[in-house]
């Protein structure tokens, strides 16, 4: 039979039966019908840009699948662990960009405006009540210092707010639209990472205030590379960046101390630390100081064919390439996969979302794990979602706050210190 013949038959099955395509959701990597998948002008994220190997396909935000067989009253926000306990889960807003800070949490809307949720005594906070029309549901929270929040705009600018004021300046015109920045403290001086898209490539930059000079900016990717997500941690005695360069085949994870003084701010060399498997437009980069001034970083991805989880890779306080990295592997795929780190209570958190179990469209479970150096733990399950779309944590002098977004909705409860 000729090719002409079988599209014709083809194309008249079709007529007859209907053709119908799925696309891949979240949640377990099940798949999706129409009906889970969102409005796809807000949910798509830019798509990375091009560098010295083809740049990841464009990959739309996860889809939010439907659960129909599990009833709403069996997903409760009360499953937090005795040990952080006992807490309140307070329903903060709709789903939004927004993070943790101690004061509450801080919300930024299409429009830049800042709206903090404020804490109302030990376990409460006052929700806002700003319309759901007003914010990006899928959005990543900002980056919170102690003075100021800082993150990149709908319009593809990194912006700033006091949080004393809550009114947001300019820091720099073309920041990568809606994607994540990461501030640390130093010399007196706030140092933010964020991702520059400068004639359609995407590259890490490095912003810091003013201290006894003026504000500076600089390029912090190598040359020839790229840059899809960045994460700072405050190092010994300096910031270190941690750069991940994804692309559809290998993604390195770059690494470079970042100098400053009151004056004056340098880059040291780049370093290539590891090379992971290939990743896309939601797959992050995640990093905490950890002892003797290492870097511990974690990145949620695929480890081989068959498995998806979370990779612990440990960067030296002297550099150099990385061991391979120690996994908590998934019960299945996750898209998004949110992960925050913190130090509060005097050790090293790190903080999940994983599937329940294998099945496609299973509710997910928040984690909480002190952090090991021999490899990411189960650890503790906070509370149990649909599906988690991010997750941030600021620490208190007893406790830390925990912000997520999920079912639409934005939510926080605090954490106290575990007893004995």
């Amino acid at each position: 039979m000729s090719f002409a013949s079988r599209a014709i038959i083809c194309v008249v099955l079709c007529a007859i039966v209907g053709c119908r395509s799925s696309s891949r959701g979240s949640g377990g990597g099940g798949l999706a019908t129409s009906r889970d998948v969102p409005d796809q002008q807000e949910a798509q994220r830019p798509a990375p840009g091009p560098s010295t190997s083809p740049p990841p396909a464009a990959v739309p935000a996860a889809p939010r699948p439907v659960v129909d067989d599990i009833a709403p009253e069996n997903l409760k926000y009360t499953e937090l662990s005795t040990r952080f306990g006992p807490g309140e889960v307070v329903d903060l807003g709709p789903a939004a960009s927004v993070s943790a800070t101690k004061a509450g949490a801080v919300f930024i809307t299409k429009d830049d405006e800042v709206v903090l949720a404020k804490r109302q005594g030990k376990l409460g906070f006052l929700p806002i009540t700003l319309g759901a029309e007003r914010f990006s549901k899928y959005g990543w929270g900002p980056s919170v210092s102690d003075s100021h929040v800082y993150w990149s705009s709908l319009s593809g600018r990194l912006m700033r707010a006091s949080l004393k004021t809550l009114i947001p300046e300019v820091l720099f015109e073309k920041a990568r639209p809606s994607t994540r920045t990461a501030v640390q403290s130093a010399a007196g001086r706030d140092v933010v990472a964020f991702i520059a898209e400068l004639e359609e490539r995407s590259f890490a930059y490095v912003w810091a205030s003013k201290g006894l000079g003026e504000a500076e900016v600089l390029d912090a990717s190598a040359d020839g590379h790229g840059a899809t997500s960045v994460n700072l941690v405050h190092g010994t005695p300096h910031p270190r960046l941690v750069v991940l360069e994804g692309r559809t085949s290998m993604s390195p994870i770059h690494s470079r101390v970042v100098r400053v003084t009151p004056r004056r701010m340098l880059l040291e060399p780049n370093e290539i630390v590891w090379i992971g498997p290939g990743s896309h437009d939601l797959t992050e980069i995640h990093a905490i100081a950890g002892q003797a001034g290492s870097t511990v970083v974690f990145l949620p991805t695929q480890k081989d064919f068959h498995d998806f989880g979370l990779a612990q890779l440990l960067i030296k306080k002297d550099g150099g390439e990385s061991n391979e990295p120690q996994w908590q592997v998934y019960p299945n795929g996750l898209d998004p996969a949110p992960v925050a780190t913190a130090h509060f209570c005097q050790e090293d958190y790190v903080i999940f979302a994983r599937p329940s179990e294998k099945r496609p469209h299973s509710p997910q479970q928040l984690h909480i794990a002190q952090l090991d150096q021999t490899g990411p733990k189960e650890g503790e399950v906070i509370v149990r979602s649909r599906a988690f779309n991010d997750v941030s944590i600021a620490p208190l002098d007893k406790g830390a706050i925990l912000v997520w977004t999920a079912d639409k909705r934005s939510w926080g409860m605090i954490l106290h210190c575990p007893q004995g």
